[in-house]
């Protein structure tokens, strides 16, 4: 990628080092998940019966899906030279930023869940849990009426956000079932990922394709969390697609 690091020094640096943090961000996304994870508990002293064998659960098209918006975003860059470089490194950084404001405002405005407080949704959480592999998570309740959840970090302990008007209209099954879709975004990386695109606009339409693909792998994992019962993971999808609460 072509720089003007002669006249402006260190810029020619900068947008390398934004192509390799792509790369690695990347690299990591799309590599089998139970070799990522044996990595990761390796270095951090784990034993390797934390290594988590979710990959027949990934939905098929979603490497192909994100590497082909990786792929567009290198050419973009190769072709708009250092400005590329700059512009990449400004978006993700006001990605970084948003995502961090964002889960400040969430958090302000939200009740954390534990066994004494909100226990219901605490069990369902462990529920959830106790069918997948370990992963340190804190959720929290935000008052809005809508019915949505989220899950964002870069590290343990992951969030996950949930709407009071989530918890008033579905039942404790169903919640279960969108607490595994979250889960699931956090266990296949697309949490970090998405959190640097969050204010980055121009970049989530490069990746729209895969943050489609990165539902349906979630979905998966809802299943899962579900003990394998359809039922609460479909009423559950229809409530939130619908704004139905009587199904």
């Amino acid at each position: 990628i072509p720089t003007p690091g002669d006249l402006l020094p260190g810029v020619g640096l900068l947008d390398d080092l934004v192509f390799m943090g792509l790369c690695s961000l990347i690299f990591v996304a799309i590599s089998p998940l139970a070799l990522v994870t044996e990595h990761r508990n390796a270095i951090s002293g784990k034993g390797a019966d934390a290594v988590a064998h979710l990959d027949g659960y990934r939905y098929p098209k979603e490497s192909s899906d994100l590497a082909f918006g990786f792929v567009v975003m290198m050419l973009l860059l190769a072709l708009s030279g250092y400005l590329g470089g700059l512009l990449g490194a400004l978006l993700f950084g006001v990605g970084y930023i948003s995502s961090a404001m964002m889960r400040a405002r969430a958090l302000s405005n939200s009740v954390q869940v534990t066994e004494q407080q909100l226990p219901h949704l605490y069990q369902a959480l462990q529920r959830a849990l106790s069918h997948l592999p370990p992963v340190k998570v804190q959720m929290f309740v935000t008052q809005e009426a809508n019915m949505n959840a989220f899950a964002f970090g870069y590290e343990e302990p992951y969030s996950i956000v949930v709407t009071s008007g989530l918890v008033a209209n579905l039942a404790d099954d169903e919640l279960q079932a969108v607490i595994g879709h979250e889960l699931g975004h956090i266990y296949y990386g697309h949490a970090r990922l998405i959190s640097l695109m969050a204010g980055a606009t121009p970049i989530r339409w490069l990746f729209y394709k895969w943050s489609r693909s990165c539902e349906y792998s979630a979905d998966a994992i809802a299943l899962l969390a579900s003990g394998g019962n359809p039922k609460p993971v479909v009423t559950a999808l229809l409530k939130l697609s619908s704004g139905l609460t009587d199904i």
